[in-house]
């Protein structure tokens, strides 16, 4: 079997869960940007299991040849919590079964999905590693998270959850997910990982810095806050909730530049915005792509279009939340 993931907290906890039941299946790191291009890579493995991964606007058909390619003889299984693309099939063409909800994480969703082929001791230690993956995406208020942590020192779930969400934003190689990925299904603690928390505290470090640099280069355009140029890697969707906060505005973006195109990362904490229909919408009419929940999401678009981009997205916002 074959599993593929989204490298974050919660991509690693759905694939820790899987990999209880299937412990001898393959796991590989994947986003919604290398999905296609890394399915191409498998020849038929005997199961396939994709979790938190968004769908791509455009490319579902090209995603769809891929899996009927790879999934001849069995199921496939597509485990997500992200909006589903405008152009998803309403029929699929091919044996597919699709678990997707938006009011909970992916590793909540796994949870739900497979708890019910597990032992007692399995499924309690599962509901461990949905809960860290829901307080990892602040999903913590559905189940099984808010039945947890009712019932554990939730003291103790967020500190192994924050070490584990630490140290992924600063390590970022498959082997190393891979290994941590082993661990969790073996039942070990994040805390009880080799190496982890120091990674965790070097992450701590690295972000306390970000928030420094978020503090004095953060911009407002209207109703977004705008931060450029970040001195560390991988701390884009914290830079963005952090720029809310510094500057007060509706809207956080923080953005990273690399050949030509600009990978942006934008949250909002206003219940009246759905940032993740807006940021669709726009990134469509600059040659980009994006999309996501309606309080976080992100967008890939070419650098000349950023200002532009911001400057409707701002637009949509100011209209959406009242502030014109």
């Amino acid at each position: 079997m074959i599993i593929l993931t989204h490298g974050d907290c919660d991509g690693v906890c759905s694939a820790a869960i899987i990999k209880m039941l299937y412990p001898r299946a393959e796991v590989y790191s994947t986003n919604p940007s290398r999905l296609l291009s890394d399915l191409k890579k498998f020849n038929v493995p005997d199961g396939l299991v994709i979790c938190d991964i968004a769908l791509n606007e455009g490319e579902w058909s090209s995603v769809e040849d891929e899996l009927r390619r790879l999934s001849q003889g069995f199921e496939a299984v597509y485990i997500d919590h992200h909006p589903l693309p405008i152009d998803f099939p309403r029929k699929l063409k091919l044996e597919i079964k699709i678990y997707h909800r938006e009011d909970m994480c992916a590793s909540q969703i796994v949870y739900t999905v497979y708890s019910n082929r597990m032992d007692e001791h399995m499924r309690k230690w599962a509901a461990v590693l949905a809960t860290y993956g829901a307080i990892s995406d602040y999903t913590e208020d559905t189940p099984p998270a808010s039945e947890l942590i009712n019932m554990i020192d939730k003291r103790v779930l967020y500190l192994e959850s924050g070490i584990l969400s630490e140290a992924l934003a600063v390590k970022h190689d498959d082997g190393f997910k891979k290994t941590i990925i082993e661990e969790l299904a073996k039942g070990v603690k994040p805390s009880q990982i080799p190496k982890l928390v120091d990674y965790a505290v070097k992450a701590l470090k690295l972000e306390y810095e970000v928030y420094s640099y978020v503090e004095e280069y953060t911009r407002r355009v209207g109703n977004v806050a705008v931060v450029m140029n970040l001195p560390h890697k991988g701390f884009l969707g914290k830079a963005a909730i952090y720029s809310i906060y510094v500057s007060g505005a509706s809207v956080g973006c923080a953005v990273a530049l690399k050949d030509k195109t600009a990978e942006l990362s934008l949250r909002t904490r206003d219940p009246a915005i759905n940032l993740g229909s807006i940021v669709r919408q726009t990134a469509k009419t600059f040659g980009g792509r994006g999309g996501g929940h309606s309080k976080a999401c992100g967008a890939e678009l070419p650098e000349d279009a950023i200002e532009d981009f911001i400057r409707m997205v701002n637009s949509l916002v100011s209209r959406d939340s009242g502030n014109l």
